[in-house]
């Protein structure tokens, strides 16, 4: 924490939506009359965290090659969605 500046940096994980918290405290010494005094406050900041859209991958074979006229079989094709929502391929 910057004490100067009163800032926290948070970053959530990848993939991460929903709500979070940052629980922190404050503690100082005062001295008052002679007598010196622990003071301090719990405070908890509520931070939501909005998913954003994820662009698919794709995973493609090696070259094929082939001849004019003749069908080739291509094998190993993928596509993936990093947050597990639904992706379609199409050609």
């Amino acid at each position: 924490m910057n004490t100067a500046l009163g800032s926290v940096s948070y970053t959530p994980t990848s993939e991460f939506e929903g709500t979070d918290t940052v629980h922190f405290k404050a503690s100082a010494t005062e001295e008052v009359g002679g007598s010196t005094s622990a003071l301090s406050t719990d405070h908890t900041a509520t931070i939501t965290v909005t998913g954003i859209a994820d662009t698919p991958t794709t995973g493609t074979p090696a070259s094929v090659t082939t001849s004019e006229g003749q069908a080739v079989t291509l094998t190993g094709l993928s596509v993936t969605e990093a947050s597990g929502d639904s992706a379609t391929p199409s050609m």
